[in-house]
């Protein structure tokens, strides 16, 4: 009887949670009636900085046509393609992913989607990557890693540190990764985010909300990839050109940027704008209109026990006709 009261009180507290679409946290701050977490928090037992890198692994790997962050302005103005239908595919279970464009774009867009009220929204406000890819193994071809724009043998100021470009994937020392992404993210000028209308900026500072890459990680992209990455693709470690065939998986990765994490929220209608710029980076201003739908399964400790009682009385009467 002990037991059962226990049960049954854990149960009510779950069903709950489940019907406010939300789970208690353990810190954060409320903007626009939403809980932002704290950047120091967990979810799912995983770092921010661990689901910015998910976030990059997911991204990469869905192919071009049905990415929700590929963006045409001469058909799509909007960035609307990436709506609904795109924004479901391979999320994972407790998180759901938000995105601008790859690559910025100068016109904001505005996306309409539903969201489960039992996910959290994790999302970029700027950010980045740096791998050891190269569209050519010729170091004299434009496309080589170390021939970008600006480099320290221009006669223009450096954008990058040397790290960029002097042995950028020495086996086993990432360091010039890090400090390469590092070097993009340090030029971002302007970060917003607004929760139904309320400007996160007022409640947070939102540049305290950057992410790192704890270790490096790799991800897999396929032909048709968001990057434009070619096929054969190379990868740049000195002396020692690999070819690979798309699909590939490339490593090792290196994130860094801003993110903001969101609590569950309640069903109903939400309106979230983000976005930042940087000299490097580019512009992201992207607007979600978000309907949250309540969970579909039964949510209280009697329609649970209805459900247990049914699949007893089922499973005897099956048996008895047996």
């Amino acid at each position: 009887m002990n037991y059962f009261n226990k049960l049954s009180q854990a149960s009510l507290f779950m069903a709950f949670a489940l019907l406010n679409g939300a789970f208690p946290s353990l810190a954060g701050t409320i903007v626009g009636g939403v809980e932002v977490l704290d950047p120091s928090e967990l979810v799912d037992g995983k770092t921010q900085a661990e689901w910015g890198d998910q976030w990059w692994q997911w991204a990469s790997s869905i192919p071009k046509p049905q990415n929700p962050l590929a963006f045409d302005d001469t058909t799509d103005p909007l960035g609307q393609d990436g709506s609904n239908e795109k924004a479901q595919i391979e999320q994972p279970d407790s998180v759901f992913f938000l995105g601008g464009i790859f690559g910025g774009t100068q016109n904001p867009i505005t996306r309409t989607i539903t969201v489960p009220a039992n996910k959290y929204i994790f999302f970029p406000l700027i950010n980045s990557t740096a791998d050891n890819t190269s569209a050519t193994d010729n170091p004299n071809n434009p496309n080589f890693f170390g021939n970008l724009p600006v480099d320290s043998n221009d006669s223009r100021d450096p954008v990058f540190p040397d790290d960029c470009f002097n042995n950028p994937n020495t086996p086993n020392d990432f360091a010039s990764l890090r400090n390469c992404t590092a070097s993009i993210i340090d030029l971002t000028t302007e970060l917003f985010a607004s929760i139904n209308g309320v400007d996160a900026e007022s409640q947070i500072d939102l540049f305290q909300y950057r992410q790192k890459s704890p270790v490096p990680f790799s991800y897999t992209v396929p032909v048709n990839n968001i990057f434009g990455y070619p096929d054969p693709l190379f990868l740049n470690n000195p002396d020692n050109f690999q070819e690979l065939s798309l699909p590939a998986t490339i490593s090792p990765v290196i994130s860094d940027g801003y993110w903001l994490m969101l609590a569950p929220f309640s069903p109903g209608e939400y309106t979230i704008n983000f976005g930042g710029e940087g000299d490097v980076a580019g512009l992201q201003n992207t607007t979600y209109i978000i309907t949250v739908a309540p969970v579909g399964e039964p949510t209280s400790p009697l329609s649970l026990l209805a459900l247990g009682t049914l699949g007893v009385t089922l499973t005897l009467n099956r048996k008895l006709k047996k």
